[in-house]
């Protein structure tokens, strides 16, 4: 799996997840860095793009020049074709700004395929064919139908198809939350694994959520990423890795399965055992 994956994106010219999670740095004006974010979610995409927008545009040509019939077979086949790229825009942008935001492009993904989900959009019936339950922000410009809530908050349904912005407004906010920091951990010739960076990381959060504590905020627990190491969801690989438990498996396939406990277990350990009074 890990050498198809080095494959494909050696030939593809893509990054890989890890590579695209890059410090935070100064890249000039707020402008210049909002082109570059734009730029960057697109040009995967791009190909298919302007392939998909061609096909659109032969196919109002054919229809004008009376080659084709709109109501034909064939029309329908070749327009499903080149509109799909733009119907499910949201779901490919989800993988591209989810990379480009650091996130695991796959949760980004998931959280596009919810917004274009058949019974949440309007145009398309499901909730929206039924009476709404009470007008949201009535007598006003902004007067909406509620048609149902989520954990008591309600939800103006929209249709997200062929959107752009609130896919990577979503997966810039869920790149944020998501928490976790995959390294390549160095097992040490005595066999420890001296993980201090993921300690520093750890730490930093958690003193972060004893001020919102002390700040009035409700917080029911913090969970990082996975407590022992596990192939990467999103490329196959081994080598970069994200537990507190190492576990002897390499990208060609190699290793034992042992366990190790690194140095952040057991400073995790003592965490848990003080409830965060001992960092």
């Amino acid at each position: 799996m890990p050498e198809v994956y080095k494959a494909v994106s050696s030939v593809g010219g893509f990054e890989s997840t890890g590579q695209s999670q890059q410090d935070s740095e100064e890249k000039g004006s707020l402008f210049n860095q909002f082109i570059e974010i734009i730029s960057g979610i697109f040009q995967p995409i791009l190909a298919v793009l302007v392939a998909s927008g061609m096909i659109k545009g032969f196919l109002a040509l054919f229809v004008a020049l009376d080659v084709l019939n709109a109501e034909s077979g064939t029309y329908a086949i070749f327009n499903a074709i080149g509109d799909g790229l733009f119907y499910f825009l949201p779901i490919f942008l989800g993988y591209t700004s989810m990379r480009k935001f650091g996130g695991s492009p796959f949760l980004g993904m998931v959280i596009a395929s919810a917004l274009v989900y058949p019974t949440l959009d309007p145009s398309l019936g499901g909730f929206a064919a039924s009476e709404p339950s009470y007008m949201l922000f009535s007598g006003t410009l902004f007067e909406s139908a509620v048609h149902l809530e989520f954990l008591g908050i309600p939800v103006i349904l929209m249709t997200y198809a062929m959107s752009v912005i609130p896919i990577i407004i979503a997966n810039y906010f869920a790149a944020k939350l998501e928490n976790g920091l995959g390294a390549f951990d160095k097992v040490e010739e005595d066999g420890t694994i001296q993980d201090d960076y993921r300690i520093d990381y750890l730490r930093e959060h958690i003193i972060a959520i004893r001020e919102a504590i002390a700040d009035g905020v409700e917080v029911m627990g913090y969970t990082s990423w996975g407590c022992i190491d596990l192939v990467s969801a999103s490329t196959g690989e081994y080598s970069k890795r994200y537990g507190y438990i190492y576990v002897d498996k390499h990208d060609d396939g190699s290793g034992t399965m042992e366990r190790k406990k690194k140095a952040s277990f057991y400073w995790y350990k003592k965490v848990i055992e003080t409830n965060g009074q001992e960092l």
